[in-house]
């Protein structure tokens, strides 16, 4: 089967959105019956050395987007990604211009053309593919577009941002989505079949370590990523301080490797805890870190809003075999896959954080495991082969 993925992000590109093709192609490549061939944005770096991965457009170098830390109405003018997402600055890219060059000019005979969203520059290229081939297109959703939950939704422009949304989608055969919520959510605005293939983690091997219950008077956490308004640790640290007030015996460190200032996110003094700053580290920086930690802090929307968020960190955490303590509604997706994977909890009051370090907990391998990257690519696979 041959297919042709169309990807704005993919390694070199130190993305978040890299990470998830990157792993489905290294077991693409391993599968005889599976001939994957791929187009993506010309990143600075190591390319993949592979006839099968095409560069396309200028040098582009990979700047980590900076963090939204304020809600006023002026910071939010300054960010139209916030009103508006079926539309974005890529509908003007060359790289779409260059991608089209391409496959006319290409004889290869696809049977099947995915895109991954976002950016939509991606979209409008697997349109022109899929006219092209006329071979059935799947769109590959890390994100939802127009319903996405934490966007904001002023009455005009969101009815226009969707109504854009199903026109650019509506010669898409299939979506996938990464979480149960973003499937439902888009099964009911889309009307079409809709797949989940979760992100999962590379390994499908046995775990080294099982028991990830802690019981100790001296605990060192760590977060690892961005900050922001949906992202916010005030409401854990706060939880931790006043767990620290009742229990004076507990020691509690938690560390934080961001470029983002968790200080200039804290509204009250957490006295009885140690907040580090550790600043962007580098991947050996960062790996030292880790192995002095007990527990990684995971931080998500408060709200329902980010409830279908369901970010690639956890399957790291998981594969790292550390408890993951979750800051996020409790009605999040992230509360489904630690509850499958008995990994870690979703904390929002003190007494759940006294469970949380108190309770035995033993890794549900065999859960886990169907969380691989192995797994979800076999159940890729079947849906593919559909077509």
């Amino acid at each position: 089967m041959k297919i042709l993925l169309i990807t704005y992000n993919f390694p070199p590109s130190k993305a978040i959105s890299s990470k998830r093709w990157h792993h489905f192609y290294n077991l693409f490549k391993k599968d005889e019956e599976m001939d994957l061939h791929i187009l993506t944005a010309n990143w600075e770096g190591e390319k993949i050395d592979d006839e099968k991965v095409t560069y396309l457009g200028r040098p582009l170098k990979f700047n980590p987007p900076k963090s939204f830390q304020q809600s006023t109405f002026i910071s939010q003018l300054k960010h139209p990604s916030l009103f508006v997402r079926s539309i974005d600055i890529s509908f003007f890219s060359p790289w779409i211009k260059d991608c089209k060059n391409w496959i006319d000019n290409n004889e290869g005979n696809y049977n099947l053309i995915i895109s991954s969203f976002g950016p939509m520059a991606s979209l409008i290229i697997g349109n022109y593919a899929k006219k092209k081939h006329k071979v059935p297109l799947i769109l590959d959703l890390r994100d939802l577009i127009s319903i996405q939950g934490q966007k904001l939704k002023l009455p005009v422009l969101h009815f226009l941002d969707k109504q854009i949304d199903r026109y650019l989608t509506q010669h898409v055969d299939e979506f996938l989505t990464v979480s149960p919520l973003c499937k439902q959510k888009a099964e009911d605005f889309y009307k079409k079949k809709v797949a989940l293939i979760f992100n999962g983690f590379p390994n499908k091997s046995v775990f080294n370590k099982t028991n990830l219950t802690l019981r100790k008077k001296e605990i060192n956490i760590i977060y690892m990523g961005t900050l922001g308004i949906n992202r916010n640790p005030s409401k854990i640290l706060g939880i931790l301080d006043e767990y620290i007030q009742l229990n004076p015996e507990i020691v509690i460190k938690v560390n934080f490797a961001s470029q983002d200032n968790p200080f200039a996110l804290l509204s009250a003094n957490n006295n009885n805890i140690f907040v580090n700053w550790l600043g962007y580290l580098n991947q050996k920086d960062l790996n030292d870190e880790i192995q002095k930690n007990d527990v990684f802090l995971l931080l998500e929307d408060l709200t329902p809003k980010g409830n279908e968020n369901l970010t690639g960190k956890i399957y790291e955490y998981i594969q790292l075999e550390k408890p993951i303590l979750a800051s996020c509604n409790p009605k999040s997706n992230i509360g489904y896959v630690l509850k499958a994977t008995n990994t870690g909890s979703i904390v929002s009051s003190q007494t759940e954080f006294g469970q949380f370090l108190n309770e035995e907990r033993f890794i549900n391998a065999l859960e886990c495991r169907k969380f691989s990257r192995q797994e979800q690519y076999e159940k890729f696979k079947r849906l593919l082969k559909k077509y």
